[in-house]
């Protein structure tokens, strides 16, 4: 979430009093501001190796700097979208309001930082998706006022997240805080918001001095709802010491710089020149060329009761690695970044040169564990190989039995369908067959009817004459009719007209 400024930014800036502590403290934030993107990418950026080391090949995901000014605006609304998203209903419920112009606005300032997160395209020319980004600031803050590198935003897309991205964001701040040589790395976060606070607060970050508290008035205390962490920065640099070197470069990623940053200020200065120190003693050593180089995790101070009963020598059990980081969520994020970094699966070792040895006995990953990751021997990778191989052969084998089960039932449908096709076309020469026997029918009934018809005309016309002729008879015209030339075709026609026909009187 985005931070509320201070008294010293809102009076411009550090007092006059306190840039008596050094003029690198204030220049150093001014310097950074005015590079411009090539020139802040090329001092502070992380390099491909150790982008791609960091994230891994799992994820599938790639990481970009932006200068707010440099970004499209459909870039910046997306952006907008995704803290809307995941966001919005803690602002409404909190004294800061949800305003989507005000947030818009503070994300294009001139000095607003962006690391944006894709997910890499599945096919050549499909356009990437966003999964989340991270917004900073270089700036002064805190009390008294020091030059800090200011979280505003981290936000990650539901599919995003319990994927380690999160610690990944962190981390690339945390080491352009340590380049660019500022004090701190400080955030606001909601009280609201649990998940998020533990996910600081497991990052080392804690309550930082100039965060406000609940105010009491007369009526009543009005109550804080959120709150301004900070993590100091140990600055230690990777430059100073050789690419090869037998045990790990100090970075921000190391183990032993991790817990440096949990410690009080006197003793983190001392454990961060210790752990310059021993880098520093390794470049005498001879280097070793290995694909995987070795990551320790060195032990906390023997305390006197463990010389008495020293711990019994590291197993190598890394067959069985999967099944220890997955039971065990919280080792699984402190450590899961430095697995990546030398492209070691987290849920599984991707590589057979590498394996996890645990200083415990009973091989457990807890929050002070000592961990090495180093080389494997020969009969380690050749197990390793082996037991990939027999799962490799199962998978196989259960593939085989699944492609038989579906040629099983492709050719089960095509029976059916055949035979529903067979029945469909016996169905319809059936009602072929019963439509012509039908008209047959109906034909056969149309005859019969107008053979009756027929008859039963005959029978009238026949009835018609014979009382027309009885009653000419009775008329005494009968001679008359005789005489007629045309007698049959008038009775016919007269018949036909209704049975009716009248005779002219005879001429005198």
């Amino acid at each position: 979430m985005a931070k509320r400024k201070s008294k010293v930014l809102a009076d411009g800036g550090p007092a006059r009093e306190e840039q008596s502590r050094g003029k690198k403290s204030t220049t150093v934030v001014e310097e950074a501001n005015q590079l411009s993107f090539l020139e802040f990418k090329e001092q502070y950026w992380i390099s491909d190796r150790e982008k791609d080391a960091m994230m891994g090949e799992r994820f599938a995901t790639d990481m970009e700097l932006f200068f707010a000014g440099d970004m499209k605006p459909e870039q910046l609304e997306e952006c907008l979208k995704l803290v809307e998203t995941t966001s919005r209903p803690d602002y409404e419920n909190s004294s800061w309001g949800w305003h989507a112009n005000r947030k818009r606005k503070e994300m294009k300032e001139k000095e607003m930082r962006y690391v944006i997160l894709w997910q890499r395209p599945v096919r050549e020319g499909q356009p990437s998706t966003m999964l989340g980004f991270l917004s900073f600031m270089l700036t002064h803050d805190s009390t008294p006022a020091v030059p800090v590198l200011y979280v505003y935003e981290i936000h990650l897309a539901k599919i995003a997240r319990r994927r380690g991205l999160g610690y990944a964001l962190m981390n690339v701040a945390r080491g352009i805080a340590s380049k660019v040589g500022v004090e701190k790395v400080m955030l606001t976060c909601f009280l609201s918001n649990t998940a998020a606070l533990e996910f600081y607060r497991n990052l080392g970050f804690k309550k930082d001095v100039c965060s406000p508290e609940d105010r009491r008035t007369r009526n009543k205390v009005v109550k804080t709802d959120y709150m301004i962490m900070s993590e100091d920065v140990v600055k230690v640099k990777e430059e100073e010491v050789p690419e090869r070197t037998v045990q790990l470069i100090p970075s921000k990623h190391d183990p032993r710089v991790l817990r440096a940053q949990s410690l009080p200020q006197p003793q983190r200065q001392t454990e961060a020149v210790k752990i310059k120190v021993e880098a520093q003693e390794s470049e005498a050593q001879p280097a070793r060329r290995n694909n995987v180089p070795q990551v320790s995790r060195a032990p906390p101070p023997p305390q006197p009761q463990r010389q008495t009963n020293p711990q019994p020598p590291a197993r190598h059990d890394s067959l069985t690695i999967p099944a220890i980081l997955q039971g065990h969520p919280a080792a699984l994020n402190r450590l899961g970044a430095e697995f990546r970094r030398h492209n070691i699966a987290v849920q599984g070792l991707g590589s057979t040169l590498a394996a996890v040895e645990s200083f415990n006995t009973d091989h457990r990953l807890t929050q002070d564990a000592p961990l090495m990751v180093c080389q494997r021997s020969l009969k380690q990778q050749l197990a390793f190989l082996q037991e990939s191989s027999a799962r490799a052969e199962t998978l196989l084998s259960t593939l085989n039995k699944q492609t038989t089960s579906i040629q099983g039932a492709i050719k089960h449908v095509d029976n059916v369908i055949a035979s529903h096709v067979r029945q469909k076309a016996l169905d319809l020469e059936m009602a072929e067959l019963r439509q012509r026997e039908r008209m047959e029918k109906e034909r056969a009934q149309e005859m019969a009817k107008e053979k009756a018809r027929q008859e039963k005309t005959r029978f009238g016309v026949e009835e018609i004459l014979d009382r027309w002729f009885q009653t000419t008879v009775e008329a005494g015209a009968f001679s008359d009719l005789v005489k007629h030339e045309h007698i049959e075709e008038d009775v016919v026609s007269g018949f036909a007209r209704g049975g009716v026909i009248k005779t002219e009187p005879a001429e005198e």
